[in-house]
């Protein structure tokens, strides 16, 4: 059992925060899919009874609405406001049209066009003749601090320059990947880069 921080202050288990939750069975009510309500059951076997029950594209779907399930959860958790039932399933949804269309391409969701090495990221060198910069972010709420570190890179993959910038303030993440570009960007710019 892995107890996890409630809103209410006590202790749930995480598959009570995607399955039996009044929130959950809303959002899977919503979406149509039939997704078990399981209260004495680990996370790892309520999800994988709904894996091998559901069809590809409702185990397409049913992913993402965990993963907005989940993101909403914490907004709510750290003082943020909480999206509706509504906007968690059709934001999934919008999502996954989003993925689709850009993975398959228009019309097209042809299942077989899935390789092999799908999902794997490899870091590769700059084209010759260029650099690269890589940016992270990391955020620590209890400190109210976020910070980025940016890394240039030439052609080799040699480290030519790195720097790391702190902010004062909790940002979402998305906010400070985006003010870790600028930092990259305006720190270029000064460098003749």
């Amino acid at each position: 059992m892995i107890p996890v921080r409630y809103v209410t202050g006590g202790r749930k288990r995480i598959v009570h925060i995607f399955s039996s939750c009044s929130l959950a069975i809303d959002y899977w009510e919503l979406a149509g899919l039939k997704i078990g309500n399981e209260t004495g059951m680990q996370v790892q076997a309520w999800s994988s009874c709904w894996l091998h029950s559901l069809g590809r594209n409702e185990v397409e779907l049913a992913s993402l609405i965990c993963w907005r399930l989940w993101l909403n959860r914490n907004n709510v958790v750290w003082g943020k406001s909480g999206s509706s039932a509504a906007e968690v399933v059709g934001s999934s949804s919008h999502q996954l049209h989003v993925w689709k269309m850009a993975r398959f391409g228009f019309g097209n969701s042809d299942e077989n066009a899935v390789e092999a090495l799908d999902g794997q990221t490899e870091w590769q060198c700059a084209a010759a003749g260029y650099f690269k910069v890589n940016v992270d972010a990391a955020i620590f709420s209890e400190e109210g601090k976020a910070a980025v570190g940016c890394v240039l890179r030439n052609e080799k993959g040699e480290v030519i320059q790195a720097r790391q910038v702190g902010f004062a303030g909790v940002f979402d993440p998305r906010i400070v990947e985006t003010m870790g570009i600028r930092e990259a960007l305006s720190w270029l710019r000064v460098g003749g880069i």
